[in-house]
């Protein structure tokens, strides 16, 4: 108890190196606090953003299924430029019966107008960026419609796999001007997905390009 007291009644305080003992210790532990509070909210906000980079991939692919299912094109053409344009055969009236024209060769004609159309075009190279962008687009109703959000870009998995491609199944024609027309095959989509704020490596919230495959026929 005599001691208590006499701690108490000791006026002589701190000595200058206990305080500054306290103040380094004190600062090394803040700061390691500090570090890891913001490491926290960086790796919140990169899951955030992968978040986001895959509803907008899940989002282009349903609206190509969405296009097709409302077209139900009867045959699909595939330019060198690998535009898919999609055809359907007006009905024909012939001796009172309704009849289908299901002659590829008409839909080759340069007459036939497409129902839907989708590309793929490369953005305008960015000042100081060596990264090459690609957006998908849809061609309808006499309007270019960009599908991805301009926040996001794509980019080819490699060299060698184009982002779109179309394998025809079955009856298939060549147009005049190089196009392959089918009645039935399998569109193939292979692309990387990154966000534009979010793409250079130097960025502190860098999160890497996201793969996507998809395949689906009419």
């Amino acid at each position: 108890m005599n001691l208590f007291v006499k701690i108490l009644k000791d006026e002589r305080g701190i000595s200058l190196y206990e305080l500054l003992a306290v103040l380094a210790i004190s600062s090394i532990i803040m700061s390691s606090m500090y570090g890891a509070f913001i490491m926290g909210i960086n790796l919140y906000k990169k899951i955030g953003i992968e978040a986001q980079m895959r509803d907008e991939a899940d989002i282009m692919v349903a609206s190509l299924l969405n296009d097709l299912n409302s077209i139900e094109p009867d045959a699909i053409s595939v330019s060198p430029l690998k535009e898919l344009s999609l055809y359907t055969v007006s009905p024909e009236v012939y001796k009172d019966y309704l009849t289908i024209e299901s002659d590829l060769l008409k839909i080759a004609s340069p007459s036939a107008v497409p129902q839907g159309k989708f590309y793929i075009k490369e953005r305008a190279a960015s000042a100081g960026s060596s990264i090459k962008k690609y957006d998908l687009f849809k061609y309808q109703d006499g309007e270019e419609i960009r599908i991805n959000d301009g926040a996001f870009f794509l980019q080819p998995i490699d060299d060698s796999t184009p982002i779109m491609t179309f394998t025809c199944s079955q009856n298939s024609v060549q147009a005049t001007t190089g196009d392959t027309i089918c009645s039935s095959g399998t569109i193939n989509t292979h692309f990387k997905i990154s966000h534009g704020e979010y793409s250079a490596p130097s960025n502190r919230l860098y999160v890497e390009p996201m793969e996507f495959h998809s395949e689906f026929g009419y």
